[in-house]
């Protein structure tokens, strides 16, 4: 299990990669018995494409996705 602050830098320089300025995530899921984030998505402040993180994945997941990996910004929104 990676801590969210490596998820999060990891899936920023990622989308980066591909072009993408993304804005600050925010988190949208926290573990109820740690009350620390588990989910947190941000999105491309130009096209729209987000990452995700999870701290916490199921068997069937992954730690970080998200459509900012599958292509090069598309710009405007």
């Amino acid at each position: 299990m990676r801590s969210i602050r490596w998820l999060k830098k990891e899936g920023l320089a990622c989308a980066k990669w591909c072009g993408h300025d993304m804005g600050r995530f925010k988190t949208t899921y926290v573990d109820v018995m740690t009350g620390k984030p588990k989910v947190a998505i941000s999105e491309c402040k130009r096209c729209g494409a987000y990452v995700q993180v999870n701290t916490k994945p199921r068997p069937n997941e992954i730690s970080i996705g998200g459509d900012a990996f599958a292509a090069n910004c598309r710009g405007k929104r």
